[in-house]
């Protein structure tokens, strides 16, 4: 969104609650924007009413000859006396006030959040329909995220060359798992979904071998633990071609490489990798999660898409779900349409999607002079 505001003519400067080095200079290299901290270290250790002044009078300060205010979801702890601070921001300026929201509208910050603001850019009806609950008044429109397409097109390491170096023969069966390492990613379904199929196989007399790579992320205690508790139900179904990554940059790669993608969370507040893979024109395995509050997000986003749902609610594969993917890799032509549909439905996800809600939002705020976006 901050690239495409930039293209779109915006001069776009970025004031974040992150303070390390190191991400200040990510954010400002990967979006090509001025990017600066409106709070510092000697915010440490403030609270309550204290706390809120401080960011209130940063965001003043980096603010003050614009009037356009994008207002992202914080992430961190301090989330409640970021809101607060929006709001009196918002409340007390001139500027017009957007606020981009991904997360569940019933946390509490964000009822303060929507009470300055001009216009609210939730990522789901979902989220578009609770806003409106809150404030009637608030203009909403729904801008999905988008997938990286420059990203996702930038081919490090062709295909066969990546399954060589992964010892995945030809005629081998590749799942790619491109999430991090939790146990509400539930990957100890698709190391099911592995073993049964490869089982499957077998019984008709095709020895195929069948590979999981699991791409991971962040490095933590949680994470290893569970790591460790999947690499050991693996070696108790007699699975052993499961292999994590780690973390990478070049996730698009092995989903390019792999014969399907699987994605069987039990909550998502999105869920961009079925994204990625209908993209890329690579099948997808997904359970239909929900959010955290039981809303029905999958339908929502990947409703209309061809993929392969196991909509089984215990904690099984579905023997359907087993049928059809291997109907996909011993029958290639049948996978054929379901590309091509995938493909034509991920286009409301791109950034020329995007870029066209944007255009026409700025073209609105034109009216009134843009001057600067922040």
């Amino acid at each position: 969104m901050l690239r495409l505001l930039k293209d779109a003519g915006a001069n776009v400067q970025v004031a974040t609650g992150f303070i390390e080095p190191s991400i200040l200079s990510q954010i400002g290299n990967t979006y090509s924007v001025s990017v600066t901290p409106y709070l510092d270290r000697s915010y440490q250790g403030l609270e309550g009413d204290a706390l809120i002044r401080r960011i209130v009078d940063s965001i003043y300060e980096k603010a003050k000859d614009s009037n356009l205010l994008l207002f992202s979801q914080p992430f961190s702890g301090d989330a409640p006396h970021f809101a607060e601070a929006v709001a009196e921001v918002a409340l007390g300026t001139s500027a017009e006030s957007w606020h981009r929201s991904h997360d569940p509208i019933r946390l509490p910050h964000n009822f303060t959040v929507l009470k300055g603001l001009t216009r609210a850019l939730p990522t789901t009806n979902i989220l578009s329909r609770q806003m409106r609950e809150i404030n009637p008044d608030v203009k909403i429109v729904v801008v999905p995220p988008c997938i990286d397409e420059d990203r996702l097109n930038n081919v490090l390491e062709l295909p066969e060359v990546l399954r060589q170096r992964h010892n995945i023969g030809n005629n081998d069966i590749l799942l790619v798992q491109p999430t991090r390492v939790d146990p509400n990613k539930r990957i100890d379904k698709a190391i099911e979904l592995a073993v049964r199929m490869e089982e499957d196989l077998a019984r008709r007399g095709n020895k195929r071998k069948v590979h999981l790579i699991v791409s991971g992320g962040e490095s933590s205690e949680k994470s290893r633990s569970e790591q460790q508790r999947l690499e050991l139900l693996a070696k108790k179904s007699g699975f052993g071609n499961l292999f994590f990554l780690g973390g990478t940059e070049r996730v698009a790669d092995y989903i390019r490489a792999a014969d399907f993608v699987t994605f069987m969370s039990e909550q998502e507040g999105w869920g961009m990798p079925p994204a990625e893979a209908a993209y890329l024109g690579v099948p997808c395995v997904v359970a239909p999660y929900t959010d955290q509050y039981g809303q029905p997000i999958f339908q929502e986003v990947y409703g209309g898409f061809d993929f392969i749902v196991d909509d089984n609610k215990g904690k099984t594969i579905s023997q359907s779900t087993v049928d059809r993917a291997i109907d996909l890799v011993t029958d290639l032509s049948m996978g054929d349409q379901l590309r091509l549909n995938n493909k034509l439905k991920v286009a409301r996800y791109t950034k020329g999607a995007m870029k066209e809600t944007l255009d026409l939002l700025l073209r609105q705020h034109q009216n009134r002079g843009l001057a600067k976006t922040t």
